[in-house]
């Protein structure tokens, strides 16, 4: 059996993972019911609002990782939540869906949030991958 192939693109603001799906029993904008648990989690728990845009990894029509973003001028990005599934960790896939953000809108400097040792690491590894790009913890 053959791996599947994950597809990365740029997402609108309108696209459900970067503005959530309205719902009238909380009258707020909440994470799409059909993410997977964990994501669905995730956006609960950061307390994830809607954003300028996203990367979205998907498999065969599934989604299995996120970055969405704030743009600001003078080519900066404000991260604003990076998820994968679980399946999907530990393969690449978030410097991925990362490096095409900063590649495609030309970016400069790069807010961040890391709550992890694991986001930590993973930043160092973005700044020796990424070393024309500012990157500052917001």
């Amino acid at each position: 059996m053959s791996a599947k192939r994950i597809h990365v693109r740029v997402a609108s603001d309108k696209h459900r993972v970067s503005s959530g799906v309205y719902s009238r029993r909380w009258s707020a904008y909440v994470a799409a019911p059909d993410l997977e648990r964990s994501a669905r989690k995730f956006w609960e728990d950061a307390g994830l609002m809607s954003c300028d845009g996203s990367v979205v990894a998907t498999v065969d029509g599934k989604i299995v990782g996120f970055v969405r973003y704030y743009l600001w001028p003078m080519k900066m990005l404000q991260e604003s939540g990076t998820w994968v599934s679980p399946k999907y960790r530990r393969s690449g896939l978030a410097a991925r869906m990362w490096s095409l953000a900063i590649r495609r809108f030309g970016i400069k400097v790069v807010k961040y949030r890391a709550i992890s040792n694991g986001g930590r690491k993973f930043v160092a590894r973005l700044k020796l991958a990424h070393k024309n790009v500012t990157f500052r913890s917001a």
